[in-house]
C-alpha cells in the first residue's frame, strides 16, 4: 500500500502527563477509604436489554479526604445483565473527573491514595486525571469487567477550586444484555464543507469495519451523515467546542466523528479523541466526540489514503471507548492490557528514544492503537482490545431481521 509519511496520532493521553504533579501523585490526605455498600436508597441503573442514560444532579464541595472539589459518593445497583457502563461529569472546565470509582470490593480509582499504587490518580489501570468531560468506563481491561453486576460506587470531582459550590450533573450510561461482539453506530459530521466525497467516505468506513471486525471486535453499524457550519480548518483550542455539538436527530448511542480538512495551527495532525475514555452515549457535553482531519491523510498526488484514514478512525474511536496506545513515542507504556505487545528498548535502533512504527514492526507497530502511522497497514487487534470495544456502552447487539 502506498501511504503518506508517518504522522502523529494525537490523543488526550499525550496531553495528560503535563498535568501530573512533580514527584508523583500527591492529591489525597493519605490512605484508602472504606468501600461503600448499596442499600435500599441505591438506584438500579439502566433498562433490561437496552441502552440507557441516567442523570443525577448534585452540588460540588471541598472534600478533605482527596483535597478535591467533589460531589457525594453515589452508590448504584448494577444488574446482572450489564454489558458495559460509563460515567461522565457534565461540568464546564478542563479538570473534572472522578475521585472514587469501583464495583463491590474492587476499587479502581481512589484519589485519596497519595502514592502511585494501583488506583491512585495517574496510576493503573485508568491513568485517570482531570479532563474536559471527565469520564470513566467499565470495562477498560479484564480486571474491570462488570460481569454479574454488583454495587457500583462513584464520586465525581474537579481539581479547580473555583468549582466549589457549583451545580453539576453526572450522566451514567449503561448497555444491558448480551451484545456478543456487537456493532458500533457512528454519526459522521462533515464540518464546514470539508472535501470528503461519498466514495471516499464509504471506503474509510469499510476500512474501519475491517480493522475492528477482522480482529474479533464489533462491526461498524449504522452510519448517519450530518453537516455543520463553521470553518473546516480547525484551531486546536476550538476542538472541544466542536466535540460538544449537539446533533438534531442524532442517534445518542452512536459515536460522533467529526471530519475537518485540517488543523489550522497543527497542520498534518491525523485526529484526536475526546479522552481515554471520552464521554460515550452523550451529545452536547465536553469531550463527546472524535475528530479526524483529511489533509494529513492525503498522498503526494492529493488523493486520500482511505486505508490509513479508516485506520485512524478506528484508532480514535478506540481511544474514546478507553483503549490506550500500546507504546508511546518515547517507548513508555500506560497500557493496562496484558495481551498487547510492548516495543522494547532494543527496538530503538538509532538510539534517539523515538520509537517509530517501523522500529516496532515486529512487536506492536502494526497494532491499530500504536501511537504513530507507519509505511504499512496497522490493523492488528488483540483479544482484550476487541473485548473493550465490544463491551463498551456504545456497542449494541445486532438488530434482528
Amino acid at each position: 500500500m502506498t501511504s503518506s509519511p508517518s504522522l502523529f496520532k494525537l490523543s488526550m493521553l499525550l496531553l495528560l502527563p503535563a498535568c501530573e504533579p512533580d514527584g508523583g501523585n500527591k492529591l489525597g490526605g493519605g490512605g484508602s477509604r472504606t468501600v461503600p455498600t448499596c442499600d435500599e436508597g441505591s438506584a438500579t441503573l439502566g433498562v433490561a436489554g437496552e441502552f440507557a442514560v441516567d442523570s443525577f444532579d448534585f452540588d460540588m464541595a471541598y472534600d478533605p479526604a482527596t483535597l478535591l472539589i467533589s460531589g457525594p459518593v453515589f452508590t448504584f445497583e448494577l444488574p446482572a445483565d450489564i454489558s458495559g457502563v460509563s460515567a461522565t461529569v457534565d461540568l464546564p472546565g478542563k479538570d473534572v473527573g472522578f475521585a472514587f470509582w469501583g464495583l463491590d470490593d474492587a476499587v479502581f480509582i481512589d484519589a485519596s491514595r497519595q502514592d502511585e499504587t494501583e488506583g491512585a490518580w495517574w496510576s493503573a489501570p485508568y491513568w485517570h486525571w482531570g479532563a474536559l468531560g471527565g469520564t470513566v468506563t467499565l470495562p477498560i481491561d479484564p480486571s474491570t469487567m462488570p460481569d454479574g453486576g454488583g454495587c457500583l460506587f462513584v464520586q465525581p470531582s474537579a481539581l479547580a477550586m473555583n468549582q466549589d459550590g457549583k451545580s453539576a450533573t453526572m450522566h451514567v450510561v449503561t448497555q444491558r444484555g448480551d451484545v456478543g461482539t456487537g456493532v458500533i453506530d457512528v454519526n459522521i459530521i462533515i464540518v464546514g464543507g470539508a472535501a470528503l466525497y461519498q466514495d471516499e467516505l464509504d471506503a474509510t468506513v469499510a476500512r474501519m469495519d475491517q480493522v475492528w471486525s477482522g480482529g474479533g471486535g464489533p462491526s461498524v453499524g449504522n452510519v448517519e451523515i450530518f453537516e455543520v457550519g463553521g470553518s473546516s480548518y480547525l484551531y486546536y483550542d476550538d476542538s472541544n467546542e466542536l466535540r460538544a455539538t449537539e446533533l438534531s436527530g442524532g442517534n445518542p448511542q452512536a459515536v460522533n466523528l467529526f471530519i475537518v480538512d485540517d488543523y489550522a495551527d497543527e497542520p498534518g495532525t491525523l485526529g484526536e479523541a475526546g479522552g481515554i475514555p471520552g464521554p460515550l452515549g452523550l451529545q452536547g457535553v465536553d469531550g463527546a466526540g472524535t475528530i479526524v482531519a483529511l489533509d494529513g491523510h492525503r498522498m503526494r498526488d492529493g488523493s486520500l489514503d482511505v486505508s490509513t484514514m479508516g485506520e485512524t478512525m478506528a484508532h480514535e474511536i478506540g481511544h474514546q471507548v478507553g483503549l490506550f496506545h500500546t507504546t508511546e513515542s518515547d517507548g513508555s507504556r500506560t497500557e493496562p492490557l496484558d495481551d498487547t505487545a510492548a516495543c522494547p528498548e532494543s527496538a530503538d535502533r538509532d538510539g534517539d528514544w523515538y520509537f517509530s512504527a517501523e522500529e516496532c514492526a515486529d512487536h506492536d507497530g502494526r497494532n491499530f492503537m500504536f501511537w504513530i502511522t507507519g509505511n504499512f497497514t496497522q490493523d492488528e487487534v488483540s483479544p482484550q482490545q476487541a473485548d473493550v470495544l465490544s463491551r463498551s456502552v456504545v456497542s449494541r447487539r445486532v438488530a434482528s431481521r
